[in-house]
């Protein structure tokens, strides 16, 4: 090591360099946040859909077992045109 008080080019280089790491170490923590806050907000959305998700899926259990009105009609349709023929 030398004893001048004069940085030598090298160290100059590696503090431009370690400076020049430190920022865009702060940008990818900068984006990291950004993207953590957007995935947060994705799963809030998600987790709003989630009651809807149940009441539709509840209609169709229903709807499954109770055939409606429209299926009966066709059904009773279906059995007095085999009692004609």
């Amino acid at each position: 090591m030398s004893s001048s008080p004069d940085k030598t080019y090298f160290e100059q280089q590696r503090l431009h360099l370690l400076g020049e790491i430190n920022l865009a170490m702060e940008a990818v923590l900068s984006n990291m946040n950004t993207l953590n806050r957007n995935v947060e907000s994705i799963t809030a959305v998600g987790r709003e859909f989630e009651a809807v998700e149940r009441l539709w899926t509840q209609f169709e259990s229903v709807r499954g077992k109770n055939p409606g009105p429209a299926k009966q009609d066709e059904q009773l349709g279906e059995e007095d045109t085999t009692m004609d023929g």
